[in-house]
């Protein structure tokens, strides 16, 4: 919840949540729905509670989200290894909440969540899952190019068109922790 964003009034309310419903519904179809993104009345929760006060940039967003989420050359759980690597840098209890639980119901253990958001990488990764992880936490961390030796073994284990799918993850992740941040949107008691 943010006290800094209240929900807004209830015409724009229920636009904002109709679009977030179907956006939410679109990304996540089938996927573990185990965390929420409204609070008990209906409201928006999350990065939706800033979000809903620029219902004009939602829609681009919600696109730009789903293409994050629906990619096929970048698959769920290596989704949830770049996000976890976001939230060992960036303070975002919310994304931590939410993404903790998707990234066990994608297969990850308990112990190797928590190290993850520690920023320490986990035993029990493949090595692809290896560098998706310690790609996206140097991009999380740093200010300037991944270093080289990063890059060489990144492109050797994925490929150039997957590395661009990782750092657009990242992207997308650091862009909804600020969101959260600048709300500074709790996680669910729950």
């Amino acid at each position: 919840m943010s006290q800094r964003f209240p929900p807004p009034s209830s015409d724009e309310a229920d636009l904002i949540t109709t679009q977030i419903d179907a956006a939410m519904e679109k990304a996540l179809g089938t996927h573990d729905k185990s965390f929420n993104y409204k609070d008990a009345n209906g409201a928006p929760t999350g990065p939706f509670a800033v979000l809903a006060y620029t219902p004009d940039l939602f829609p681009s967003y919600a696109v730009f989200a789903t293409a994050i989420v629906s990619q096929n050359d970048f698959l769920p759980k290596e989704r949830e290894l770049a996000v976890l690597a976001v939230t060992a840098v960036h303070d975002v209890p919310y994304m931590r909440y939410a993404h903790t639980r998707m990234a066990l119901g994608m297969g990850l253990t308990k112990e190797q969540v928590a190290m993850m958001v520690k920023g320490v990488q986990p035993k029990g990764l493949t090595e692809e899952e290896n560098i998706i992880y310690a790609t996206a936490l140097e991009l999380a961390e740093t200010k300037t190019p991944v270093k080289e030796e990063t890059w060489q073994r990144a492109e050797a284990l994925l490929g150039k068109a997957r590395c661009a799918r990782l750092a657009q993850t990242v992207g997308l992740y650091l862009y909804t922790g600020s969101l959260l941040r600048l709300g500074a949107v709790s996680a669910p008691d729950n």
